[in-house]
């Protein structure tokens, strides 16, 4: 899958850190390009990996189970996850929405924190925290769950299914990447106290690969705050300028960004079609935030047409952004940092590397849960 317009990175010879024997795989570059105020933004989240709407964060039914939507050749297409309700015994309809998205930003803060692993298997990847550590992270950053709701967050991001395909890819038949958010879950109960309490989950192949080609770069976390709906909007915003809008200006108010807002909409997971009149209302949001966050110097430095899109034989916002030197700046320091990691995992290749493997004996017992 490749969202972005960068090349498609090779994996050729072997790249080695400086000690004899220590092989560099993409693991070991994404793990070194973490910092401390820094959120990772994949190529991926230019995708609607959740939906947006709040009409669709709570139970659904089971008619409404399945949703798609379509744009440039990308085709998403979401399945509830189907959870037994315990005081009914009834089938309960979920979909991965913000909450659930939570979740996931969550486990990368773990991860730059040293409290979640990440480790490389084969051509996948697996993460491994504890459920007392993410709630703990929660409260730390004022969004706190109760255990109930993580349980629950995490039932949906194991049992809801994200399927992105595309038909872009010259020369090929297409991309179709699919499965659970979170895949061969367990937790462990075991009278070892290094491994009781852990859980372990396979990354979704999406995000996967988007590690395993270094299609990944940070953002300051400065940028990135807010918990309403319309911030999910603003969140689409600063990913797809990140991944597309690499030429940003670090020295003038000069180069602009354009893009139509139905662009922005799609990449927030919005599913439900806005009015004209909705749009412009979500676009005067989306420039007060922009403002806020220093993105931009002033409202006049985003300018919105309604015009024909004859690409999509659709009315829509053209959108016109302007970003400030202070983006500017922050573009230029995640371009060098990217390019390093393109150079690095061109030298590299993928190793078998140690992992820990947990095994059921007498004292360990594994939970699957998908």
């Amino acid at each position: 899958m490749t969202v972005q317009k960068d090349d498609v990175l090779e994996q050729t010879e072997t790249e080695h850190d400086g000690t004899v024997g220590v092989v560099v795989t993409s693991e070991n570059i994404f793990m070194d390009s973490l910092s401390d105020g820094y959120t990772t933004s994949l190529s991926s989240h230019q995708l609607p990996l959740t939906i947006s709407d709040k009409a669709l964060s709570g139970k659904v039914p089971s008619e409404m189970a399945l949703i798609s939507s379509s744009r440039d050749g990308w085709k998403i297409t979401h399945k509830a996850a189907q959870i037994k309700n315990p005081k009914t015994d009834e089938i309960d309809h979920y979909f991965a929405t913000k909450p659930a998205m939570t979740i996931l930003d969550a486990v990368w803060d773990l991860i730059n924190l040293k409290k979640c692993s990440l480790e490389q298997v084969g051509d996948t990847f697996r993460i491994t925290f504890r459920k007392y550590d993410l709630r703990k992270y929660l409260e730390e950053i004022n969004k706190s769950r109760s255990g109930s709701q993580i349980n629950l967050q995490l039932d949906i991001l194991q049992s809801s299914i994200l399927e992105v395909s595309s038909t872009k890819t010259t020369g090929q038949n297409g991309v179709k990447l699919t499965g659970a958010y979170f895949q061969n879950a367990y937790e462990v109960e075991s009278d070892d106290p290094k491994i009781d309490g852990l859980y372990r989950a396979t990354l979704h192949p999406v995000i996967a690969e988007d590690l395993m080609q270094g299609r990944f770069r940070d953002v300051e976390k400065t940028f990135l705050t807010g918990t309403s709906e319309s911030n999910e909007i603003y969140k689409a915003c600063i990913h797809r300028m990140r991944h597309q809008f690499i030429n940003a200006d670090a020295s003038a108010e000069t180069i602009s960004f354009k893009m139509f807002f139905g662009d922005l909409l799609f990449s927030a997971g919005k599913m439900e079609k806005m009015t004209q009149g909705a749009m412009r209302r979500a676009i005067n949001v989306l420039k007060d935030k922009m403002v806020e966050k220093g993105i931009i110097s002033s409202k006049d430095k985003m300018i919105s047409e309604w015009v024909f899109d004859a690409e999509r034989c659709e009315n829509d916002y053209k959108l016109v952004i302007t970003p400030t030197v202070g983006w500017g700046e922050s573009q230029k320091r995640s371009n060098a940092k990217y390019n390093i990691q393109k150079e690095r995992l061109k030298k590299s290749s993928p190793q078998k590397i140690d992992v820990l493997e947990i095994q059921e004996t007498a004292g360990t017992r594994i939970k699957r849960l998908n």
